[in-house]
């Protein structure tokens, strides 16, 4: 899941790259245009500017995306093609990150493979609804050691949120941004090792291919 103001492409070819085994990969375009000339989408229901950046809000609500992927996940994935959700991961950055955990989170009771969620937390409002009071979903999320957006306090809320949460701070990095470094990368296939349950077929050398390309 892109981030803010992006397309699914880059996505789709980074899937490809991660090259894990016994794994499809669905890159998918958010559902909402951004009103500017270039063709570019975000997953929020509204257009919020943050009054201290000046940007674009990230946490502008997700009932729509929650929509699409009820419809993708349940009606798709689950219901034709008979996947476990526990066989179901969200891979997402920025803004995509943010809102793949806000689905997580809608389905109490749901354990899905897990989610990475890159430079985003969880959204500010969203409780785990249900009984519970904690998502079963593993959650990997990377932050820049410095000036990310994932805050102390939003690290503790993401333990509040989910019974497995880890953050993990890029050393270094002053911003977030995505993978550059095989450092970077090595958290989320040791992640993705441990949820499949295994890393056999993954190509010699592919951390290294992987984290050129996305730099």
């Amino acid at each position: 899941m892109h981030g803010l103001g992006d397309l699914h492409n880059s996505f789709t070819t980074l899937g490809t790259q991660l090259a894990l085994p016994e794994t499809a990969v669905l890159s998918i375009q958010a559902p909402n245009s951004l009103p500017i000339p270039e063709e570019a989408y975000h997953w929020g229901d509204d257009v919020i500017f943050d009054n201290s950046t000046g940007g674009l809000d990230s946490d502008a609500g997700f009932e729509k995306t929650r929509a699409l992927l009820t419809g993708i996940v349940d009606d798709a994935l689950v219901g034709r093609c008979g996947w476990r959700p526990r066989g179901i991961f969200f891979f997402g950055y920025a803004q995509g990150g943010m809102a793949a955990l806000d689905f997580v989170l809608s389905r109490p009771g749901v354990e899905f493979g897990g989610v990475v969620s890159v430079g985003a937390g969880a959204p500010a409002k969203v409780e785990v609804e249900g009984e519970g009071g904690k998502s079963s979903t593993p959650v990997l999320v990377c932050a820049a050691e410095k000036g990310s957006v994932v805050s102390e306090t939003g690290e503790k809320r993401l333990e509040e949120l989910f019974e497995d949460a880890k953050v993990v701070r890029w050393k270094g990095r002053k911003e977030d941004g995505m993978v550059q470094t095989r450092d970077e990368l090595l958290p989320v296939m040791e992640f993705y090792g441990r949820r499949l349950g295994s890393v056999a077929g993954v190509p010699e050398g592919a951390l290294e291919l992987i984290a050129g390309r996305t730099s």
